[in-house]
């Protein structure tokens, strides 16, 4: 009879041991899987700050773009409009005086220049 509870004790001591066992594998992998997944949130949130400062540097250039096409389209639209209107290149230019004969209609005071 002793040695049956002697058995028992130890069959107890073993399933007790093991199932602490089981308990500090299960706290290692998931101390394990958290300490992955923190580091997988540093790596995302570090690639997240850089795709966001590449966003903005790329949002000054486009804007930056569009303000000079809108320069040059601009440039442009005056040049066609010279053209379709007769606007040509002279080398002649008129300087006008700001004496109030030139607003009467009266030439007087205009200079050509070859």
């Amino acid at each position: 009879m002793q040695k049956l509870q002697q058995e028992q004790n130890l069959r107890q001591e073993k399933v007790s041991g093991l199932v602490v066992l089981v308990l500090f594998v299960i706290v290692g992998l998931l101390s394990a899987g958290r300490v992955f997944a923190a580091n997988r949130l540093v790596e995302t949130s570090d690639s997240l700050r850089r795709l966001d400062q590449q966003i903005s540097k790329l949002e000054t250039e486009n804007q930056k773009l569009a303000e000079e096409t809108r320069s040059q389209q601009s440039m442009l639209s005056v040049e066609q409009r010279v053209k379709t209107l007769g606007f040509t290149k002279t080398d002649k230019y008129a300087y006008l005086s700001a004496r109030p004969e030139m607003a009467m209609g009266k030439n007087a005071g205009t200079e050509v220049m070859p």
